[in-house]
């Protein structure tokens, strides 16, 4: 096996470790977009099996530098204007999402009107807007979002669910269908050549 064959057959073994690790994610975040006055994205996944400190009925996501200032966020509890989910749990009716009070950190957070519980399945496509002239975020002043359960003894520590960023990443199974076919390229220029 040359090196070259054999970098392949790594590399797309790799892949696929990778991609079956991506499959078992209890939690995922896809199509996550963040912009000066939107916000959209589909979640899927069971809530972990223990209860945060507090906050059981919210989901925050905070910028990886809690303490950017400024940060992505801004304002204190700026209410969206609109705001749905297509699970079967309800927004809040006072406040379904804004962003956060700033002297606690750099994030916005999403509540529902029951609290949640260990082990329970969110699913659906979810988006706010707020209306003219109000530009609560800057998408650009984060490289990616913790995305928590509840708070602990402060917003960041309740229970890690996952990350989101606003760069489009390439699905596991791209790279995987990637991979096959530099393997099958590989093979190809190898046959044409004699080898």
């Amino acid at each position: 096996m040359n090196r070259l064959t054999r970098f392949a057959f790594i590399s797309s073994f790799s892949l696929i470790v990778f991609a079956a690790a991506t499959c078992r994610a209890d939690f995922t975040f896809t199509g996550f977009e963040l912009t000066v006055d939107s916000l959209e994205f589909s979640m899927s996944g069971a809530l972990p099996d223990e209860l945060p400190v507090d906050a059981f009925n919210s989901l925050f996501f905070i910028n990886s530098d809690i303490n950017a200032d400024p940060g992505f966020a801004f304002g204190s509890f700026v209410p969206a204007d609109t705001a749905t989910y297509s699970g079967s749990q309800e927004l809040s009716s006072f406040f379904p999402v804004g962003t956060g009070a700033e002297e606690f950190g750099d994030y916005f957070v999403i509540n529902f009107e029951n609290d949640l519980t260990p082990g329970e399945v969110l699913s659906g496509d979810f988006s706010a807007t707020w209306g003219p002239d109000r530009f609560p975020f800057d998408p650009d002043a984060f490289d990616f979002l913790n995305v928590q359960w509840g708070v602990g003894d402060a917003v960041g520590g309740g229970l890690q669910l996952g990350t989101v960023s606003n760069v489009p990443e390439p699905s596991a199974i791209s790279l995987l269908l990637l991979s096959i076919f530099g393997l099958l390229q590989v093979r190809t220029n190898r046959q044409t050549l004699g080898q």
